[in-house]
């Protein structure tokens, strides 16, 4: 067995792919010149059956991987992976298998670049930044004397009075704010805890997501007003990325009639 973000599966075979390219500078004579080898991304195949009661939303959350770019975590019968993504995803359904089907997956290793910009400091940021270090330093003490400290019902964070909002804090307010424009309309919000592998996509996406229904249009008398830019704004405190929701984390999934 394997488990592919805690998803179990039947792994017959497993084929792990690495290579390297070479660059080759012809001379007169004999071999060619080499001056670089770089590595290219590993890639590994798996084939295997997916069965049991569950086997058709396995099929869907894989296929919602794939399309979502989520970054896959592999614990296989010879190899332990992480961030890899699934670039190909087939499945057959010979009369041999009985509720479900066999496979083929590939998975690739993916690596994110991060930020070449750096701002170059003059004297007029460098007073700014000294400002706002001592105005922080000033924030600080006054709420370790007077403990004029408050908590947010809904994030659980904390924000210091007479402090600059921190970013939970703003994604509470917006939260709030969307809130309140549908309480006006007279609907409840639905709450959802998240499970690990929980997207956009496996959430409010494919034909057989949970909370699909509430994107419906005019299934709640607001038409497709609940879309994916509205469920982000909701949840952005409770998302690693523009897709994927953080294992644990309490989100709105749609609202109702109250």
């Amino acid at each position: 067995m394997a488990n592919i973000n805690g998803i179990r599966v039947f792994v017959k075979d497993e084929q792990f792919s690495h290579s390297a390219e070479v660059t080759k500078h012809k001379v007169e004579k004999g071999l060619p010149l080499t001056d670089n080898v770089q590595r290219n991304a590993s890639t590994i195949t798996i084939k295997g059956e997916i069965v049991g009661s569950n086997a058709s939303n396995d099929i869907n959350t894989f296929r919602g991987y794939m399309e979502d770019a989520v970054l896959i975590y592999y614990v296989g019968r010879n190899y332990t992976l992480g961030n890899y993504v699934i670039t190909n995803f087939e499945t057959s359904h010979p009369n041999t298998i009985w509720g479900g089907c066999s496979f083929t997956m590939t998975m690739q290793e993916v690596r994110f670049a991060k930020s070449s910009y750096l701002r170059k400091e003059t004297a007029s940021t460098a007073k700014v930044t000294n400002a706002s270090k001592a105005q922080l330093a000033d924030v600080t003490t006054t709420a370790t004397t007077n403990q004029s400290v408050k908590s947010t019902s809904d994030t659980g964070t904390k924000s210091v009075v007479g402090g600059e909002k921190t970013k939970e804090q703003k994604d509470s307010e917006n939260r709030t704010n969307i809130n309140a424009s549908y309480v006006k309309m007279g609907y409840k919000c639905i709450w959802y805890t998240c499970k690990k592998g929980d997207t956009i996509y496996t959430l409010f996406g494919k034909s057989n997501a949970p909370f699909k229904k509430y994107k419906d249009v005019g299934r709640y008398g607001f038409g497709n007003d609940w879309t994916n830019e509205k469920i982000r704004a909701v949840n952005k405190s409770s998302m690693s990325d523009n897709k994927t929701f953080i294992a644990g984390k309490r989100i709105i999934v749609g609202y109702e009639k109250g």
